[in-house]
């Protein structure tokens, strides 16, 4: 028999629940599989982009494979729950194998390009079983809608709530989860809300059969306004699908470095523009929801939200650049602004980018709500447009992550963005055959007033007296050095300084120190590590040793060495030595894949608190320095920050030995070794003399500072004690909330 209104209605929003807890599972494990896939390729942002085309391209093929079929199961449902059940499984293995082996795996990858095609091979291998089964949901749960006579307009409905669930999860997982639970726990919890789905899908199956209602087919008859509107050509709705997913990806990716100058570069900021991005998604699902039983002519709505799409994106732009160069004078009036900073970023954030995402975000939900398939077929409809949806996603994430960004540039992409936007309303107004309407015309016109005046680059920031040396954006990001009134050097990169400035006597002494350090524990030391190289100081310094015969300095930015003539000659042309061979790469990952033992490791990370620099700072890499490390070798890393009781706990745990000597205002240089260091720690440095020929010209009064003071752990002032280790699975630095409340954006 058919269902009751009231029936209808209970389906209808337990199909919304468990699209909304699905949706939050998904893209808890998609974070989570990206953290275990940085470690094994890098913290770069072409890791996360082959990740993310894994993922996507997983569950392309699942909506693609179960949608063709879900037209011949009587009961979707029942599919439904077997894939619930199915992820919990599969998605949980993955997880787990991938969090517990992500060393083993990364030791087994190349180095340069030829690494990306073998990441996204065992990306793909590894979670291919798990988002085949999440790309079959979708198209699955459409089609049990449909056998219960649920109009269309649940296209939009589900498709909103879905996206919403992966935004709550987004949130859940960057903002409390790992950090409260650690990662594999988050990897469970993720499981409980796939079993959890399936039980509510179970219980609605049961309930729905207790009370009588039956399949009943697709019979329900077409809207009066679906039935007497124009038909759009369904090629021109797949290409819809296509063009929003590419467009939304490519914008994605292109406001993350946005948002890096006005959130920061922390987890936080990350999370939280992806909890924006994906909640107005989310909102322009809905309103595709009421769009579709609009009366207007379906080619001219599309023209018309495309061209305001392309004006929005346009002023989005401008309005981000206006906030960047505006911002701390903004917040400064704002009131309680260190307990509201997170609302208000989110608030920022918000705005930014609503107008753009809320139009992006109707045209695919509508696009295959308006397919004239849909009436008949849902699940193979949903197919074929979830997967070209997908494959543009895919193309825009890796064309803006790996070829956009360095060939044009943040605001070159977005205005290809606004331009292709532009010509797909063109291409349906003329397909059309009929002039654009006042409003289409008067968004068109807007885009194109507005691209004319389209900032060029981001805000230099520069105060009176201040000059710009290098400016340059690649993958990595915004490169900047600029030259100060006092004549040092400040390099960025987005909006984090790098490393203090280049020309203080700090910076020559503290850097200085990470290499004689490691030289005056271990006299016979031939072999060293540099990990974050920066001005190259330190890799000079040890250089200058006539003992040492061979430094790897390993640096994340190419455009940090490209500079190198810049530091001269604070950094003693380390890149013109024969002894120093300079690698570009993440450090740990160099690590993993090297066979190389050294007697010196030391490392200098500007940032202990972001993802990627912050595993320098867990047990796990400690174990594999440890392994590189000769009989007698030492390692030395900066500890700082406002974590610095966690990382000094965390080191002085994982070796047996370990010295502190004080370096910038808040932090240490830090001696560890398994081997005893008490022999060492009285003996005066013997440095090099051109070493120290370079401390008298820094120091400005001609004289150096005195030998550091070398002190135990335990008898470190309370600050730096703390019962906390990090490690792998529970990021305690990363994941801190002890950093002050804009510290939970910006940098230290």
């Amino acid at each position: 028999m058919a269902p009751t209104q009231r029936i209808k209605k209970m389906i209808t929003r337990t199909l919304l629940i468990a699209c909304f807890l699905s949706g939050a599972a998904s893209l808890i494990y998609e974070i989570l599989w990206t953290r275990a896939f940085s470690l094994m390729l890098g913290s770069t942002t072409q890791a996360a982009a082959l990740v993310f085309a894994a993922f996507l391209t997983g569950l392309a093929l699942g909506a693609w494979v179960f949608g063709q079929y879900s037209h011949r199961w009587r009961n979707p449902l029942q599919v439904y729950i077997g894939l619930e059940l199915g992820i919990a499984v599969m998605a949980l293995s993955a997880g787990l194998l991938l969090h517990h082996n992500a060393d083993a795996i990364g030791a087994v990858l190349g180095t340069g390009i030829g690494r990306y095609p073998a990441t996204f091979a065992i990306a793909l291998l590894l979670v291919l079983p798990a988002t085949l089964l999440m790309g079959g949901t979708l198209p699955v749960l459409l089609m049990a809608a449909r056998h219960w006579q649920t109009p269309l307009s649940i296209v939009g409905r589900l498709y909103g709530w879905n996206t919403f669930g992966a935004a709550v999860g987004t949130l859940l997982c960057g903002f409390f989860t790992i950090r409260l639970l650690g990662v594999s726990f988050s990897y469970y919890l993720a499981a409980a809300l796939n079993l959890l789905v399936a039980l509510i899908a179970a219980m609605l199956l049961w309930r729905a059969g207790k009370q009588g209602v039956a399949d009943t087919g697709l019979d329900e008859p077409v809207s009066t306004s679906a039935a007497t509107r124009t038909q759009v050509p369904e090629a021109q709705l797949l290409l819809l699908a296509f063009v929003s997913g590419a467009v939304v990806l490519s914008l994605e990716i292109v406001w993350t470095r946005f948002a890096s100058y006005f959130l920061g570069n922390r987890t936080y900021a990350f999370s939280a523009l992806m909890f924006a991005v994906l909640t107005l998604l989310a909102c322009g699902s809905w309103l595709s929801a009421r769009l579709y039983h609009t009366e207007r002519e379906p080619g001219g709505l599309f023209a018309g939200l495309l061209a305001f799409a392309a004006l929005a994106v346009a002023l989005s732009t401008t309005g981000g650049w206006w906030l960047i160069s505006h911002q701390e004078a903004i917040e400064a009036k704002l009131p309680r602004l260190s307990e509201m900073v997170v609302l208000y970023r989110f608030i920022e954030t918000f705005v930014l980018l609503a107008p753009p995402l809320l139009l992006l975000g109707v045209l695919f939900p509508l696009s295959l709500a308006w397919s004239r398939h849909s009436a008949t077929n849902i699940g193979g409809a949903s197919a074929r447009f979830y997967a070209l949806n997908a494959v543009g996603v895919v193309l825009g994430s890796l064309g803006t992550g790996f070829l956009g960004l360095t060939l044009f540039g943040s605001f070159g992409m977005l205005r290809i963005l606004v331009v292709v936007l532009l010509v797909h309303s063109a291409y349906l107004l003329l397909r059309a055959g009929r002039p654009p309407s006042r409003i289409a015309a008067a968004g068109f016109a807007g885009a194109l007033l507005a691209l004319v005046y389209l900032p060029a680059s981001y805000p230099t920031g520069l105060d009176s007296g201040e000059s710009l040396v290098v400016d340059v954006e690649d993958a990595h990001g915004v490169f900047r050095i600029t030259r100060l009134r006092h004549g040092y050097l400040q390099v960025t990169n987005n909006r984090s300084e790098l490393v203090y400035h280049l020309g203080a006597s700090s910076t020559d002494n503290v850097q200085q120190m990470q290499g004689h350090l490691g030289v005056h524990y271990n006299p016979n030391a031939t072999d060293a590590l540099v990990i974050g190289s920066g001005y190259g100081i330190t890799a000079g310094a040890l250089a200058a040793y006539d003992n040492i015969k061979r430094v790897d300095a390993v640096e994340m930015l190419p455009e940090m060495v490209a500079a190198a003539d810049l530091f001269s000659p604070h950094n003693f042309d380390y890149h013109k030595n024969d002894k120093v061979h300079i690698t570009v790469d993440d450090g740990r990952h160099f690590l993993l894949r090297s066979n190389r033992h050294y007697d010196i490791i030391t490392l200098n990370v500007s940032d202990p608190h972001m993802p990627g620099g912050s595993t320098l700072f867990h047990t796990e890499f400690y174990e594999l320095a440890k392994k590189r490390l000769r009989p007698g070798g030492v390692l030395i890393q900066h500890v700082f920050g406002s974590e610095r009781g966690v990382i000094a706990n965390t080191l002085t745990s994982s070796f047996a030995h370990t010295r502190f000597s004080r370096s910038y205002s808040n932090g240490y240089n830090v001696v560890a070794s398994m081997e005893p260091l008490d022999e060492a720690t009285g003996r005066p440095l013997g440095l090099p003399r051109v070493a120290v020929q370079q401390l008298k010209r820094s120091s400005h009064r001609g004289r150096l500072r005195p030998a550091p003071t070398q002190q135990r752990y335990e008898d470190l002032p309370p600050v730096m004690h703390s019962p906390v280790i990090a490690t792998d699975d529970f990021p305690a630095v990363e994941f801190s909330w002890n950093t002050g409340a804009n510290l939970l954006f910006m940098n230290e």
